[in-house]
């Protein structure tokens, strides 16, 4: 089973979902963004059936924000708290807590921040929120001189996002010791330069913040009729070849 949910749906996946008939759970989200009655939607009663009969049952979902779906429906469902320990870092530092007894970590709300105080910290640390996505609100602070302007950037109204709760909790904060280390990590971007070079006249092509707007960007364009063939290649592409590992 699948669940669809903001803030993307391709036309891609909607012909994967017609073409294998996978069963779509009938949010009222997933039938906003996929007005359409010729996939093999199921009631959400019946999603929740299958999954209480066969717990085993794979359920996948485009986006985090359909974790949120799983919690409301399933709070004590094993897969409920594998996900909460996974996306929630106090949690998950609770658990390990065992086997690094000496890794210092401390528990606060946003308010807290604001009252603490830099003498009561020990520096270099990692401030950020305990339920994150994209980095919003991680910060690296490694001098006391520097708290301040963290305090100053930790503010609600600086900090608001497309994404539920569940995916993004702006409320509860977590500070821990800095591990000093070299970071692997794969990353991707999009390749926004070669996209803009295999278009005949492009007018705008523009990066945008997935942090503050719900697409990574736009693509304004025009072709001539004899380059027709240009905009339907973009059109139906998969986009594979603008995917940039960094």
């Amino acid at each position: 089973m699948l669940l669809i949910d903001e803030p993307y749906v391709s036309d891609y996946l909607v012909d994967t979902l017609k073409r294998y008939h996978f069963p779509v759970v009938a949010t009222p989200v997933a039938r906003r963004l996929i007005p359409e009655e010729a996939l093999n939607w199921i009631t959400e009663e019946e999603a929740i059936s299958r999954l209480e009969k066969n717990p085993p049952l794979p359920l996948y979902s485009i986006s985090e924000n359909g974790l949120d779906w799983v919690a409301q429906h399933f709070p004590e469902h094993a897969l409920t708290w594998q996900i909460n320990v996974l996306k929630n870092k106090i949690m998950f530092r609770d658990l390990l807590k065992g086997l690094f007894p000496d890794f210092y970590f401390r528990a606060l709300s946003i308010d807290d921040i604001q009252q603490l105080s830099a003498s009561d910290l020990s520096f270099p640390l990692v401030v950020k929120p305990s339920v994150g996505f994209f980095s919003i609100g991680v910060h690296i602070v490694h001098q006391e001189e520097d708290w301040q302007q963290v305090q100053a950037a930790l503010q609600p109204e600086k900090l608001r996002s497309i994404f539920p709760e569940s995916v993004l909790n702006i409320r509860d904060f977590i500070i821990e010791e800095y591990i000093v280390g070299e970071e692997y990590a794969d990353t991707a971007g999009f390749d926004y330069v070669k996209l803009a070079n295999d278009l005949e006249n492009p007018i705008v092509v523009r990066e945008l913040d997935i942090k503050e707007y719900s697409v990574f960007g736009f693509v304004f364009t025009e072709a001539s009729s004899k380059n027709a063939h240009e905009l339907q290649k973009i059109f139906t592409c998969d986009l594979r070849s603008y995917i940039r590992l960094d």
